[in-house]
């Protein structure tokens, strides 16, 4: 089946995998080959959080990415995952944008998303699909070490193991920020907003949008709140999700970090809420 590949004008072939038609221009350029060369590698979700990795590391770190890595590991939402990463590398030409189709690991897949260590099995992918590496670069947020694969610890020790064995880095440069930090940082540098937008943060998304019943939607829109910034559009309002209710009664009971409850109970006050 031919017709137009989803980031150029040239024809191609409908891919079966990526549920998109490319050029074999762009099939070349995105699927990685066997041992391809680069020597810094970003874990790329077409999330948000990832893409501002990316500015963060190649602008304030100054340090360039050979590639922005996204794994196919049968996650129920991988399909809004790679028309994001799409959306993004048709907007942006010159992204690294590499994808690879991993083992399914949905049988590992809890209600709210969650993957045990998916974040130490993609690490592994990035070493092992890629020639050359010395830094592989996560991003994962300040306030998240309740999820044992996006703490301080994992990455520190998960470096430590792979410094060890293959002379790889593993980096978190976003660990001490809030999400609510990283929009506004991106924001406050004048990075593509649209880009931005191309990204997406959903658990269970509808027809093509984010749903307005996830905490990935919540803490989104959260982030675009408190930046001034317009929600997205979901199939449901998100202000009005009844899983609010269970962020209202963390920041009662002070289970949540501190800096990343003032900055939502910023927004849920904004938004109507008593606490």
């Amino acid at each position: 089946m031919l017709g137009r590949c989803r980031l150029c004008d040239n024809i191609g072939e409908y891919d079966e995998w990526l549920k998109h038609f490319l050029c074999v221009q762009h099939r070349e350029e995105l699927i990685v080959p066997e041992r391809e060369e680069a020597r810094s590698v970003l874990l790329f979700s077409g999330g948000m959080d990832s893409l501002i990795a990316y500015f963060y590391v190649t602008s304030y770190y100054e340090e360039p990415i050979d590639a922005c890595l996204f794994v196919d590991v049968g996650q129920r939402y991988r399909d809004m995952e790679i028309e994001a990463c799409l959306k993004v590398k048709s907007l942006k030409e010159d992204f690294p944008l590499r994808i690879r189709k991993g083992p399914d690991l949905s049988i590992s897949e809890a209600p709210d998303a969650y993957i045990p260590l998916r974040n130490l099995y993609l690490i592994c992918e990035a070493v092992t699909c890629f020639s050359g590496v010395k830094k592989i670069y996560i991003a994962c947020q300040r306030g998240e070490n309740y999820v044992s694969d996006r703490s301080l610890t994992f990455t520190e020790l998960t470096s430590v193991l792979l410094e060890k064995l293959e002379g790889v880095r593993v980096v978190n440069p976003l660990i001490y920020v809030t999400k609510i930090d990283m929009v506004e940082w991106y924001v406050e540098n004048s990075f593509p907003i649209d880009l931005l937008y191309a990204t997406v943060g959903c658990y269970n998304p509808i027809n093509g949008k984010h749903c307005g019943q996830c905490s990935a939607c919540f803490r989104r829109s959260v982030a675009f709140e408190y930046c001034g910034l317009p929600l997205d559009p979901m199939e449901h309002d998100i202000r009005k999700w009844e899983g609010i209710q269970k962020y209202i009664n963390d920041i009662r009971e002070k289970r949540m970090e501190k800096r990343r409850e003032t900055q939502t109970l910023t927004v849920l006050k904004k938004w109507g809420y008593t606490i």
